[in-house]
């Protein structure tokens, strides 16, 4: 193991060892014509695969070469040297592979919630397969909860993922030129396997006697908070900081990259750890959790506050108990305060940056108000200055440090908020959420790709099931809303230079009110790379037709606009292909006719 002293933290961090970047040897003999070819020795780690591009005038260069090093150096030969009287040459670790266009996104364990100890392989290759099949997909969104991989102590079932990849995999040997790809969410928390909470339990104690006398350990590591909004498996939540915890989810991390790191299909892994149910920064709070959502809907997403705030059946408000577990565990310094989970999301990102190369690694901010203390607060980031909360300032530092982290395992770097919604979201109505994606991915357009910050979104919910009196009129007209606030202060909107919408939909978007290609605090047009809808959304689009919605985002009341759900994905996949991040070549972005009559894909039978 490899440790490194972190001056500014005043804290011990696990290191990795860095891949040597590639470096083309000047000296010696190496450089030279061998009969009428030019080539040249790189050195770089063992093991380590190498990139030789070429140019004639220093200004587009084109991938050449790629190979592994081995033992000592390695010789490069260009055959077509003698084709040109002047080529330039730069080596360089393969770019990151990253995500592009729209993904459609699986939760494994809502899949088979009907029957969850059926068998599901069969289903699984229909289902995907069907996904992927849709043009406007670029691939899957999988999100796997731990416990559902993890069933004990090194055992792990890969099946309902293999099968993604192994259908991706049939899709792209059939379709060379429409390739398809694979993002992961893997969420801990409250998604947990109960073996491992019964190991802590066993180990360290759980810390639920804090909050009825009983008393517990200072690394007590469970604590049980009821009623948490999102996503979970159950009430029994490891805290972030408990080692026991922390190394089962390590370990858990390296058996995931044994099976699927290396895959070219895999492109990206949303960074996790100190998280509830899902891959945001949002954590057990007064907002979140409350008893009353265990039996939904008796109250709303947002728990009751004031007079009606609900407390735990313990009697303590969740905030009140993050302040006893911190000071139980870290003395009374850490009390109301959010520096811990601060620090925990810079250990996960070193952790994932350890474990998987040549990937993209995303960070989920999620609103900025998911940590348990938002005092007001006096801050100049951009990121917070509508709530200027701090939580928020919280957040903003993790943000900060994760886009100043220089990748020692050639990983590139995302956000994206997981909570898409049709309101126009800025920095200056919001904070961290869209429009902070939106302000981190133009201020890091940069030529390197491994200092770009690509933007990403997922949709909020699913647009097709939505509820009339929660949603818009139609699942169609939510769609477009929410589509409208994701591409609001990017190219695809009016401006100059702007894509302004596409050959089918021209001026797409840009009768919604307060649209515009640049929002304040951003001086440029924000450049984004993909979008996650769900996959509920995807198999509505492939059933059903054309209707008419309000292209205002529904302001005005006319509805002017005639599309399908089909068209809108469309459309998205389109927009994103002309204004994701451009250091890579990329081809003509697909152009779509108009989609009234969809072919419904062969339905898929479930165990």
């Amino acid at each position: 193991d490899l440790y490194v002293a972190d001056v500014q933290s005043n804290r011990i961090r696990r290191g990795f060892p860095a891949n040597g970047t590639p470096v083309i040897l000047t000296n010696g003999t190496g450089l030279a014509f061998s009969n009428g070819q030019f080539g040249f020795y790189l050195t770089a780690a063992a093991g380590q695969a190498v990139v030789v591009d070429a140019s004639t005038d220093l200004v587009t260069w084109l991938p050449i070469w790629t190979n592994t090093v081995g033992p000592g150096v390695l010789p490069f030969i260009d055959p077509q040297s003698e084709a040109h009287s002047n080529q330039f040459y730069r080596a360089h670790l393969p770019y990151p592979r990253r995500p592009l266009g729209v993904y459609a996104k699986v939760v494994i364990s809502d899949v088979i919630k009907p029957n969850p100890n059926g068998d599901w392989n069969s289903y699984f290759d229909c289902f995907y397969s069907n996904l992927i099949s849709n043009p406007a997909i670029s691939g899957l969104t999988l999100q796997v909860h731990w416990d559902l991989v993890n069933t004990a102590p090194g055992v792990y079932n890969w099946d309902y993922i293999t099968n993604a990849f192994d259908e991706v995999s049939n899709w792209n040997t059939l379709n060379p030129n429409a390739q398809k790809t694979i993002q992961f969410i893997v969420t801990p928390g409250f998604n947990s396997p109960q073996w491992l909470l019964t190991n802590i339990a066993s180990s360290d104690g759980s810390c639920d006697g804090l909050f009825n006398g009983e008393g517990a350990s200072n690394n007590c590591g469970t604590v049980t908070f009821v009623g948490y909004n999102e996503n979970a498996d159950g009430n029994v939540f490891p805290l972030p900081w408990n080692q026991t915890y922390k190394a089962a989810w390590s370990n858990f991390l390296c058996e995931l990259n044994k099976q699927f790191g290396a895959d070219p299909l895999f492109v990206s892994i949303s960074v996790a750890g100190p998280t509830a149910g899902s891959e945001e920064m949002i954590l057990p709070n007064n907002g979140n959790t409350c008893p009353c959502h265990t039996n939904k809907p008796s109250c709303d997403t947002k728990c009751p506050s004031g007079t009606n705030a609900e407390p735990q059946p313990n009697g303590e408000m969740p905030d009140q108990m993050w302040n006893q577990l911190l000071t139980n565990h870290f003395g009374p310094s850490e009390n109301h305060s959010n520096d811990q989970f601060i620090q925990e999301w810079e250990d996960a990102i070193d952790l994932y940056d350890g474990i998987f190369h040549g990937v993209t690694l995303v960070v989920t901010p999620g609103d900025g108000e998911g940590f348990p203390f938002g005092d007001a607060t006096s801050t100049t980031n951009s990121l917070c200055q509508y709530s200027t909360n701090t939580s928020c300032t919280a957040v903003a530092s993790i943000l900060a440090y994760f886009e100043n982290y220089r990748t020692v395992n050639g990983n590139g770097k995302a956000t994206q908020v997981s909570g898409l919604a049709g309101s126009t979201d800025t920095l200056t109505n919001g904070d961290a959420g869209m429009g902070g994606v939106k302000l981190l991915s133009t201020l890091s357009q940069t030529s390197n790709p491994w200092n770009q910050i690509l933007g990403g979104a997922q949709f909020d919910h699913s647009f097709s099931e939505c509820l009339p009196s929660d949603c818009a009129p139609n699942p169609e007209q939510g769609e477009f809303n929410v589509l409208a606030n994701f591409f609001n202060g990017t190219p695809a909107v009016n401006g100059t230079p702007a894509v302004n919408g596409t050959a089918t939909f021209p001026g797409l978007f840009l009768a919604v009110s307060n649209e515009s290609m640049i929002n304040p605090p951003l001086t440029s047009p924000a450049l984004l790379n993909y979008l996650q809808v769900y996959n509920q959304d995807v198999q509505y689009a492939e059933s059903n037709g054309c209707t008419w919605i309000d292209d205002t985002g529904g302001t005005n009341g006319v509805q002017n606009l005639y599309v399908s759900a089909q068209d809108l994905l469309n459309q998205a996949s389109e927009l994103l292909l002309m204004i994701d991040e451009t250091t890579y070549p990329r081809g003509a972005a697909p152009s779509y006719p108009p989609v009234c009559s969809p072919s419904p894909p062969p339905a898929c039978n479930p165990p």
